[in-house]
């Protein structure tokens, strides 16, 4: 098969609140996690020898703080490390393995060999003089170093957005109640919500790409995480998917203009 990417998380003793809103669903978060990131990765690029060999990122979530809403933060982390990840090259060595005994005699020989693949991870070349070089050479290597092995690309960016739930009651209309969306919320307000929402959005859904009415302006919602005591109506869902797509279309376009103001395009002014 291909490679695979775990998640853990591991919860700062100097965290405020993140025991509590993490630990107590541990497992939830890591499960919820680990599907959005494998969707967003080609794993074909984790293989290394077909049927004998492949990488597996292991990834540990360290909460430091939790000021409200982790399950977007921890995402979006996430996704950063995955973008500055980089799969080391590797080169394979033939061995032959040898069992049982083997007369001196080669006409009486009863010993059985078997080959194995062995691979190794190629180290980059030493830089322990790099400080006795020109600023020049320096450069240089620099570039080598972000040339070294292959970098790990995303098929598409998820940008999650997490609303709380909770109703307001409208005075003088029969105290009638209305469901109300708050985004991010914050430690403080999470423990006075009466549920949370939580929309994952990506650019440019394959699976849709002849079906524009689950879009706007080509990003599309792939999951949807609903939690707490008080249901979603579809005009509540609809309002959060509009926001989601905002915030999307600003991540997605801020990233892409960091992309390229680190990268310039060669001879540009």
């Amino acid at each position: 098969g291909y490679g695979d990417l775990t998640v853990s998380y591991s919860v700062s003793p100097t965290s405020s609140s993140a025991s509590t809103s993490i630990g107590n669903n541990s497992s939830g978060s890591t499960a919820w996690l680990q599907t959005i990131l494998l969707n967003a990765i080609d794993r074909k690029q984790l293989l290394i020898v077909a049927g004998k060999a492949a990488w597996r990122v292991h990834m540990t979530i360290q909460i430091l703080n939790d000021a409200g809403n982790v399950a977007d933060a921890s995402l979006m982390a996430a996704v950063a490390a995955l973008q500055d990840t980089i799969l080391p090259p590797t080169q394979q060595q033939q061995q032959s393995i040898s069992s049982g005994g083997a007369s001196k005699s080669s006409s009486s020989a009863s010993s059985s060999l078997a080959s194995a693949v062995r691979i190794e991870i190629v180290p980059p070349e030493d830089e322990a003089a790099a400080e006795d070089q020109s600023s020049e050479t320096k450069e240089t290597q620099q570039q080598q170093r972000v040339q070294y092995g292959t970098p790990l690309s995303l098929m598409h960016l998820p940008v999650p957005l997490t609303m709380g739930l909770y109703r307001s009651v409208t005075p003088g209309n029969n105290n009638s109640t209305k469901m109300e969306l708050l985004a991010d919320p914050t430690a403080q307000e999470e423990p006075i919500l009466e549920g949370k929402v939580t929309l994952v959005a990506i650019e440019g859904d394959s699976a849709n790409k002849d079906n524009n009415s689950s879009k706007t302006d080509n990003y599309s919602i792939v999951q949807i995480q609903h939690s707490g005591r008080v249901p979603i109506g579809r005009k509540e869902l609809s309002l959060a998917a509009k926001m989601t797509f905002g915030r999307a279309k600003y991540v997605v376009e801020t990233v892409l203009q960091t992309e390229h103001n680190s990268n310039p395009i060669v001879g540009e002014e």
